[in-house]
């Protein structure tokens, strides 16, 4: 009896293994790299992003250059440390992502943007990166004027 249940359970485990992997779009970490800038006060990056289409893709390298430079940093640039500290990046992770997906705001901050060109074809869905410079300043100034990060200090 104890063998016919082990048997049944690796065949229960194989069919939902077998059957239950479907190709998905996997979720790979943002790839950001410093570009050479030439102003002060601002960032040059190259990001990419995965989305379901091309339109995605884009948005989501936006998205992962903010998210980046917010909550994280970008080392070996001028904005090394996370303009967000880890201790308010919860209360504030809310308010920066509407800001995000607001088509009004996270465009402030963008002084360059190079438009995406042919997205590329990769499991599930499409892959595009971006160069895009961002003003620290303007960044930093809405950071302040909405509470999310003090003037002086953390």
């Amino acid at each position: 009896m104890t063998k016919q249940l082990q048997l049944s359970a690796i065949l229960v485990t194989l069919a939902l293994l077998a059957f239950g992997c479907s190709p998905k779009l996997r979720t790979y970490s943002a790839q950001i790299s410093v570009l050479p800038q030439s102003e002060e006060g601002t960032i040059f990056l190259r990001a990419s992003g995965l989305g379901s289409n091309e339109r995605r893709a884009y948005e989501n390298a936006i998205y992962n250059t903010f998210s980046t430079v917010l909550y994280q940093g970008v080392p070996e640039s001028i904005q090394a440390t996370p303009m967000i500290p880890s201790e308010n990046a919860a209360k504030a992770r809310p308010r920066m992502d509407d800001c995000l997906h607001d088509n009004n705001c996270y465009k402030n901050f963008i002084t360059q943007i190079t438009p995406p060109g042919t997205a590329e074809k990769v499991n599930g869905g499409y892959s595009t990166s971006i160069d895009i410079k961002i003003n620290l300043h303007a960044l930093n100034d809405y950071l302040i004027q909405n509470n999310i990060i003090r003037k002086f200090g953390f």
